[in-house]
C-alpha cells in the first residue's frame, strides 16, 4: 500500500466511524443521550415543549418549560433561571433504587 493512500486511510478512518453513528435527538436547550428515539414532539401552547421517546427500550414524556406537574413517577431538575426552568421526566420509576426516568435525565445534555 502506498504511503500516500495509508495517510488517506488513516485521515478518513474517523470519519467513516462518526458518520455510523446516529444522529443525537435534542430538544430546544438539551439533547437525549444517543440511542434514543423521538417519537413525537408537541408544543400545546407557547410555553412548554413535550417529548414522547424510547430509551433503552423504555417509554417516557419529557417536559421542557417552566411549570413542571411533578407527577408521580417524575424526575424534575431544575435547569436554568432563563426559559426552560425545568425539565421533567415521567416514565418507569418503581422505586429510588429502580428509577429508569432518573436515569435517562442523569444522561440528558445541555445544547
Amino acid at each position: 500500500m502506498s504511503s500516500i493512500r495509508l495517510l488517506s486511510l488513516l485521515l478518513t478512518a474517523p470519519l467513516l466511524v462518526c458518520s455510523e453513528l446516529p444522529p443525537k435527538v435534542c430538544g430546544e436547550s438539551f439533547c437525549f443521550p444517543q440511542g434514543t428515539k423521538l417519537f413525537s414532539r408537541k408544543s400545546p401552547v407557547e410555553d412548554f415543549v413535550l417529548y414522547r421517546v424510547e430509551f433503552q427500550g423504555e417509554r417516557f414524556v419529557v417536559y421542557e418549560g417552566n411549570a413542571p406537574q411533578r407527577r408521580p413517577g417524575s424526575f424534575v431538575i431544575r435547569w436554568s433561571e432563563n426559559w426552560p426552568s425545568y425539565f421533567e421526566v415521567t416514565g418507569p420509576c418503581a422505586s429510588h433504587a429502580k428509577c429508569s426516568a432518573k436515569r435517562l435525565a442523569a444522561e440528558i445534555t445541555r445544547r
